[in-house]
């Protein structure tokens, strides 16, 4: 009997590296107090590491690596024996494939949990054809819950036609710093800290910085992250527009560098075109940083305009250069937005509250099996 043990739970899950969204949410989830009481395993999604490739090398090993995916989904469904299944999920069309998981999950009577991430759902759903508008709300159906990280994803689920009682959204989680005493310095830094990715406003920002440059000579922008295919153009990007040399691209950093880059920063800029709710945000929070965000997806479930941030228009050079010129202007705002930020995260955004939260969706699956 299930409540004489562990309830089981097998995550489908990607691993670093790569770094994003879904592997920072895995790696608060397995490191918090949700298995002091479930037991769990994890099945890799990245197994081939797909994301260093491009082309059709890319499509290649997609399909390998979909298939190696599913034959040790398979076996760990069969020998392990899960009683939840728990699926990292983004839109697009790996979307489908997390669908093809669900659904042999289904199949031998597993119950599943398909976690969607990322802020193009809604976008993606809206721009499909009819009939594969309803795969993905028939697909989705199946399975005996959407997770969501957000309101506005949740309210993306109903607006596509899954039914509330489908739909949970358990906000996503980080670990508040140990310690965040400011590294000291005599000038203002700028801190951009994701994936490099265009979609993340990164061009945006490096032409507003550039502009910002010009009146305030001793400012600094650094550009932390992990390599993507659009590397290459930000950086040929970089050497067109950045003829002096001021903005510094770090790259790709360990958790410790990341500790460090955070405690250096005086300001966190994100000036992102989609976004759910957003990890390089809450982190940037959580020490304390004043955020320049753009009022996009989930977003504004973290940034209240003026009170613990500020938001700004997406795609907009002008209100990207203005929003931070307010705070390069004003250190009480700074302190203030700052304060306000931390304080947020603290209350309501840390995996303590998280757990909680996690064990009862679980357990509610559970029981409400064992009463039907």
């Amino acid at each position: 009997m299930i409540d004489k043990r562990k309830i089981k739970v097998l995550h489908v899950a990607p691993l670093p590296p790569p770094m994003g969204g879904m592997v920072s949410y895995i790696q608060g989830l397995l490191g918090s107090d949700v298995f002091k009481t479930i037991d769990y395993k994890v099945v890799r999604l990245n197994i081939l590491n797909k994301e260093e490739y491009s082309g059709i090398v890319r499509i290649i090993v997609n399909y390998l690596n979909s298939f190696l995916l599913t034959i040790n989904y398979l076996f760990m469904l069969i020998f392990w024996s899960p009683d939840i299944v728990h699926i990292q999920s983004n839109s697009g069309l790996g979307f489908f494939e997390k669908m093809w998981l669900a659904f042999l999950g289904k199949l031998l009577g597993r119950k599943t949990i398909v976690h969607v991430h990322g802020g193009n759902m809604r976008d993606w759903y809206h721009q499909s054809s009819s009939p594969i508008q309803k795969l993905i709300r028939k697909s989705a159906s199946i399975n005996d819950r959407i997770m969501t990280g957000s309101p506005q994803m949740k309210e993306t689920w109903q607006i596509i036609g899954l039914p509330d009682e489908k739909i949970t959204y358990v906000g996503n989680a980080v670990n508040l710093p140990s310690e965040i005493t400011k590294i000291p310095k005599d000038n203002l830094s700028i801190l951009f800290l994701t994936r490099v990715v265009l979609e993340k406003g990164i061009i945006e920002l490096i032409d507003a910085f550039i502009l910002l440059s010009k009146e305030y000579p001793d400012l600094e922008l650094r550009i932390v992250g992990a390599d993507t295919k659009d590397t290459v153009f930000v950086k040929k990007y970089l050497e067109e527009k950045d003829e002096k040399k001021i903005i510094k691209y770090i790259g790709s950093v360990t958790d410790e560098q990341k500790h460090q880059e955070y405690l250096y920063a005086d300001i966190f800029a994100f000036p992102t075109y989609i976004e759910d709710q957003s990890y390089a945000i809450m982190e940037a929070m959580s020490y304390g940083l004043p955020c320049v965000a753009s009022n996009v997806g989930g977003v504004p479930s973290l940034i209240q305009d003026g009170v613990n941030g500020l938001l700004i228009k997406p795609k907009d050079v002008n209100s990207l250069k203005e929003g931070l010129n307010s705070l390069i202007l004003d250190g009480e705002k700074r302190y203030f937005l700052g304060r306000n930020a931390h304080e947020t995260i603290e209350n309501g955004f840390t995996w303590e509250v998280r757990s909680k939260e996690i064990v009862e969706l679980y357990k509610s699956i559970i029981q409400k099996t064992n009463h039907s």
